[in-house]
């Protein structure tokens, strides 16, 4: 008669890994009671699982004296293939833990990244000089995909995920323009020279709000352009293709390097910045540190 054998039965998924794992300790520390110790199980639970191996294998791997256990032939060369196995596996383990650990994944607009993240960055570096940092481009907080990163930075409401937000710091929004631009428009007063001069929007940064907050009163930009990364509209905006709005940590180096001016000296609170935590970021130590220490930071 044929005997058929189940090709799949030494497949990973198969592998009896807590039996594996019973039967080196025990033969490592010749004893079911200090295996047992060392795994945090009972004794009886050490020996069921060794005899449960033993049984798929279909040979015996210790001769049981008493409480004394000596490794047959056929114990002795698997366990040094396990146990050199399990030792691979906890190493590959260690070093990924200690790489993640380490590593800390940030997703925020590329302005705020550029102006305002870095700089910090290399200050934390000072207290984590251990730590590595992956900082990627996003446009939008809607963007990031929380498996790709440990903490979001971005602008605007704070949102009902209260737990894994905190407020970073609050900044002013103004309207501001290429030199020559403004030199071509003449003074802007109301929110009337603001509708017929064109403007720039950004998809966080709504005009009627701040021309709202202005002037008691304003209107929808018709036509122009539209951004959704504030790097490229304050691009554009230098370039003088029109008037934007900008966050102040966002456009400071523009101003300061006289690429754009300030088009009017109203400066509106519309949104705050946040940083999230992904689910990734909560299980990571060096994320929430960065988050409380940057909070506290610039609160």
């Amino acid at each position: 008669m044929d005997v058929e054998f189940d090709n799949d039965a030494s497949a990973p998924a198969q592998l009896p890994l807590h039996e594996l794992a019973a039967f080196e300790a025990a033969a490592r520390l010749g004893s079911f009671a200090r295996a047992a110790e060392e795994l945090c199980v009972t004794g009886s639970a050490i020996g069921h699982r060794v005899r449960q191996l033993e049984a798929r294998l279909g040979t015996a791997l210790f001769e049981r004296r008493g409480r004394r256990l000596t490794l047959l032939p056929d114990g002795r060369r698997y366990h040094e293939r396990v146990a050199a196995s399990l030792a691979a596996l906890t190493e590959a383990h260690r070093v990924l833990a200690a790489t993640e650990q380490t590593c800390l994944r940030i997703a925020a607009a590329p302005a705020l990244a550029t102006a305002w993240l870095l700089p910090r960055i290399e200050r934390f570096r000072r207290r984590r000089p251990q730590a590595r940092f992956d900082v990627a481009p996003v446009s939008a907080a809607e963007d990031a995909d929380g498996g790709d990163c440990d903490v979001l930075i971005h602008y605007g409401d704070k949102g009902a995920d209260d737990a894994a937000r905190v407020r970073i710091f609050g900044d002013d929004v103004g309207a501001v323009c290429a030199p020559a631009l403004l030199a071509r428009l003449g003074p802007i007063r109301g929110a009337e020279d603001f509708l017929r001069a064109p403007l720039i929007r950004h998809t966080l940064l709504p005009w009627p709000a701040w021309l709202q907050s202005a002037f008691g009163h304003g209107g929808e930009a018709a036509g122009g352009y539209v951004f959704d990364d504030a790097a490229s509209l304050l691009e554009a905006a230098a370039a003088g293709l029109g008037i934007a709005l900008s966050t102040r940590v966002a456009c400071e180096r523009f101003i300061a390097g006289g690429r754009l001016v300030y088009a009017h000296p109203h400066l509106a609170r519309l949104h705050d910045y946040y940083a999230r935590l992904s689910e990734a970021g909560m299980r990571k130590p060096l994320a929430r540190e960065f988050v409380e220490w940057i909070a506290q930071t610039d609160s």
